[in-house]
């Protein structure tokens, strides 16, 4: 009797490291993002939501402390880790970050996992072995984006210099079309090592067709992306097939007031004013030589 009496109305060590731990956690998600920013590292910091409200999830169970029935306990953490799922999104609102319900559901399921894989969440052996193959399952579907997103930027890898081939099917990761606009983006960065940009490209039509063509470098995103600070040429394409050739050192050339970064080289864009439906343009392929 005395010994219990030691530990009434008092928070254990182990349950007060919990709630710090979930407290931190919870603060580093929401208030750090570091700069860098890329399509890879984009998903991986949304896939990052599913071991963060894991360990959330993990740490309000032990924080609960001693319970008759620890399945009630993992139901009740369940509930506090939603709560707080749901809260941390919330918070993102007033903010210039989105709050998404996407990383709503990677928080669920991250809490989940975790709970799911607690090893004292149940004496039985059966249903600790039932358990933990469904959060196994659970995280490999959290995986899914990030591979597939890491599988496309291994196959952007292996083919560059070449940027895009029309006998290739269109990554949606990398090209948009938008009207009269095709967007390449999340390029293989560094482009150094080449001397020129080479884009052949065929007007059908037997009007003359005037396009433009745009690069522009990470450091380009982050202030207002004013066209003085990126390289922006316009040429006039004669009916049929030609090339068009621009030296990488005119690409660099190109921000009035600073170098383009050819190792960091973040998107291009090939456009025209011109109505959709007018012309029949084909472009058949672009790359580095």
């Amino acid at each position: 009797p005395s010994s219990r009496g030691k530990h009434v109305g008092t928070i254990s060590t182990r349950r007060f490291v919990s709630l710090v731990a979930v407290v931190a956690i919870l603060g580093l998600l929401h208030f750090y993002r570091p700069e860098t920013s890329s399509l890879w590292f984009d998903t991986f910091y949304d896939w990052l939501h599913v071991p963060v409200f894991a360990f959330v999830a993990i740490s309000l169970f032990h924080a609960l402390g001693q319970w008759r029935s620890n399945v009630n306990k993992a139901i009740l953490a369940f509930g506090a880790t939603l709560v707080l799922a749901v809260l941390s999104e919330a918070a993102q609102i007033p903010t210039s970050r989105d709050a998404s319900w996407a990383d709503i559901i990677s928080n669920i399921t991250g809490a989940a996992i975790g709970l799911l894989a607690i090893p004292t969440m149940t004496p039985r052996v059966r249903l600790k072995v039932v358990s933990r193959v469904i959060a196994f399952v659970l995280l490999v579907i959290s995986c899914v984006p990030l591979m597939r997103v890491s599988a496309a930027y291994v196959e952007r890898n292996g083919v560059f210099p070449v940027i895009y081939n029309s006998n290739w099917p269109t990554r949606e990761e990398f090209v948009t079309q938008r009207g009269m606009a095709i967007d390449f983006r999340n390029l293989y960065p560094d482009w150094r090592n080449y001397r020129t940009l080479v884009v052949d490209i065929e007007v059908e039509s037997a009007e003359p067709f005037p396009i433009t063509i745009r690069v522009h470098d990470k450091q380009h995103l982050r202030g207002s992306q004013p066209r003085s600070d990126r390289f922006v040429r316009s040429f006039v394409l004669d009916s049929g097939r030609g090339v068009i050739e621009i030296l990488l050192s005119e690409i660099e050339d190109g921000p009035e007031t600073r170098s383009l970064d050819l190792s960091r080289v973040d998107g291009l864009v090939l456009y025209s004013a011109e109505e959709p439906g007018r012309h029949s343009v084909r472009l058949h392929q672009i790359g580095l030589e």
